[in-house]
């Protein structure tokens, strides 16, 4: 059984002489050899649609991903949440509280103005300095311009005792 070096099955190559095994020893003969330079031409030579397919693919992917970004990105919006006080309290005694973040947003002369990313779940609470004190305010979704009322007639706040 003979193996030749550089051997290829296209009559396309030249005749070069080649070195053929045969488990006896070398024996120097001629064989149609197609050099590697030839098949690589060859190979990047071939109209292929591979590439335009991964090209087109790519593009696609990233049309995609722009307009989802532009499309579906969170807004962040100048929030102004104006006060009804229906309590005996003072407007300095509630506070806004980000139900995702903590965050804590005082009334100003009953308006409070912040930037936060629109709907965002807010809540109607007691100012954290008096702490022997709750109100519960019903959680709503935060938007551009709007008014929240503080209704102390109903259960909605309590007074915790310390011992």
């Amino acid at each position: 059984m003979s193996r030749a070096k550089c051997e290829h099955p296209s009559n396309t190559g030249l005749r070069l002489p080649v070195y053929l095994d045969d488990r006896r020893g070398f024996a120097k003969q001629t064989a149609h050899v197609t050099p590697i330079y030839h098949t690589l031409a060859a190979r990047l030579m071939k109209p292929t649609k591979k590439p335009i397919y991964i090209g087109a693919l790519f593009a696609g992917l990233c049309g995609l991903l722009a307009v989802s970004l532009i499309a579906f990105s969170p807004t962040i919006i100048q929030a102004t949440v104006i006060l009804k006080n229906d309590c005996d309290f003072e407007n300095s005694v509630f506070v806004l509280e980000n139900q995702r973040t903590k965050d804590i947003h005082e009334f100003r002369r009953g308006v409070a103005e912040f930037s936060v990313l629109r709907n965002t779940p807010m809540k109607l609470v007691f100012a954290p300095k008096y702490k022997d004190a709750e109100y519960f305010g019903k959680e709503f979704r935060v938007k551009q311009h709007q008014t929240i009322t503080a209704d102390c007639n109903s259960n909605n706040w309590s007074l915790m005792f310390s011992d």
